[in-house]
């Protein structure tokens, strides 16, 4: 068995199992004691910059504010530059701390649901991979690097994603799949939704020149995203993605929620050595390529609410 295939199998299932896992358990309250606003929605339009390596964005949010006397925001920002806040068309203060940035309120009714819209820019140092070989842009697990948000694992929001790209360019993101329009003779402008409250860390995307593979072996059907490899050898990668689908269906009891499954091979990742494992980046990268696991609208759709949770590696989407 090759390695390239033995990763697939190992990734898959790790990622298939934390799915299901999250998909027969309700979702975890958000910690409103400690915390006096909830973020509901992000609406994300980013443009990642291969040569410069770097993003700008817009990031518009639906907050709502849980007692009258709430005058600030913290949202996590990572390194990026925040460039201006308003909210319905008038600016508000803010100010950087440290990674994060404390926006200031007026009062207001407890419960209403205020919407703030955040530009910014940033060239990431984490979160955020650029492969400029292999014309590849991939998020890496720290949301807040490459958008403005609430990092709390506790926090659940749903997600409108609009990524900017090459025209040339395809790719998986967060969510259901949505459209593909032009937005300049030569840029494409990509949107995915993510319909169901999950955490900001299971946000992300991956998009760059790959060719797309599909498998219609299961009732859920299969996309794999890859370069520089043929459409036998990628199949061959994944050969064992519908049959462990299905296992874990039959063991959780559970279907899987969602029509379509993707799959992105992206170059280059780094892989942490879980304790007691016996597979280490050296041996399981293969040199050039390492395997990061994508799952369509794994994320917007469970029978409880719930999200997928993954390792730094893997992480739910559907190309497009």
């Amino acid at each position: 068995m090759s390695v390239h295939r033995r990763v697939a199998q190992i990734l898959a299932a790790c990622f298939l199992l934390r799915v299901w896992s999250v998909a027969v358990y309700a979702q975890t309250p958000a910690a409103r004691g400690e915390r006096p606003f909830s973020v509901t929605h992000y609406d994300v339009q980013i443009e990642p910059r291969l040569e410069s390596r770097s993003v700008t964005g817009t990031v518009t949010v639906s907050v709502v504010l849980h007692r009258d006397d709430v005058e600030t925001i913290v949202l996590d920002r990572g390194r990026l530059e925040i460039d201006g806040v308003q909210e319905d068309g008038r600016t508000r203060a803010f100010v950087l701390d440290g990674t994060r940035v404390r926006i200031t309120l007026p009062r207001g009714r407890p419960n209403a649901v205020r919407t703030l819209t955040v530009r910014y820019h940033g060239a990431p140092s984490s979160g955020v991979v650029f492969s400029a070989e292999r014309e590849q842009v991939y998020t890496v697990f720290s949301t807040s690097q490459w958008m403005t948000a609430l990092d709390e694992p506790s926090a659940r929001a749903t997600l409108r994603l609009r990524v900017i790209m090459p025209r040339e360019w395809t790719g998986a993101g967060s969510g259901r799949h949505v459209s593909r329009r032009l937005v300049s003779p030569d840029k494409a402008l990509v949107e995915w939704r993510v319909e169901r409250p999950v955490p900001t860390y299971t946000f992300g995307f991956a998009v760059g020149r790959f060719d797309e593979v599909e498998d219609r072996r299961s009732r859920v059907g299969l996309t794999y995203l890859a370069r520089g490899m043929s459409p036998d050898d990628v199949r061959r990668v994944f050969d064992e993605s519908a049959r462990m689908m299905a296992f874990f269906e039959e063991r959780a009891g559970v279907a899987y929620p969602a029509n379509t499954y993707s799959q992105v091979l992206v170059e280059r990742t780094r892989v942490r050595r879980w304790p007691g494992s016996r597979f280490s980046p050296r041996r399981t990268a293969a040199r050039s390529w390492l395997i990061r696991l994508r799952s369509a609208s794994s994320l917007t759709s469970s029978p409880t609410n719930g999200g997928a949770t993954w390792s730094p590696a893997m992480r739910g989407r559907s190309s497009g």
